[in-house]
């Protein structure tokens, strides 16, 4: 079996220009006369954004309050409790120190979480 390539032709450009084909032309100017018949609304009918709460001019000097900080003191806190009632457990070495860990371990995790559903409900 023999596999013959077929010619791509060029797109047809005007000998002197290079620019496109009359035919293409015609397409363009059609479409640009198109759009230009479109009516624009004036100026009083389009909507004007709502102000935002945040940038009102009286409040522009003050610094927005960082509220992760707290919650990064919070989280890191609590980590450092639970690395050390771990070490606890080990130097203890019986496993009844276990069940007050896990009870400080639960109780911080559940203080983690409530921080950050609050700080997630403060933006709405």
């Amino acid at each position: 079996m023999v596999l013959q390539a077929k010619p791509v032709h060029p797109p047809s450009r005007s000998p002197r220009s290079g620019a496109p084909a009359a035919r293409t032309r015609r397409r363009d100017e059609a479409h640009a006369t198109e759009r230009s018949r479109r009516p624009t609304p004036p100026p009083s009918v389009r909507p004007a954004p709502p102000p935002s709460p945040r940038t009102s001019p009286a409040d522009t000097s003050a610094p927005l309050p960082d509220r992760g900080v707290r919650v990064l003191l919070v989280f890191t806190a609590a980590m450092l409790i639970m690395v050390a009632a771990a070490t606890l457990v080990g130097a203890v070495g019986q496993w009844w120190v276990l069940v007050p860990v896990m009870l400080i371990d639960f109780i911080l995790t559940f203080i983690v979480l409530a921080l950050f559903v609050e700080l997630l409900g403060e933006g709405a």
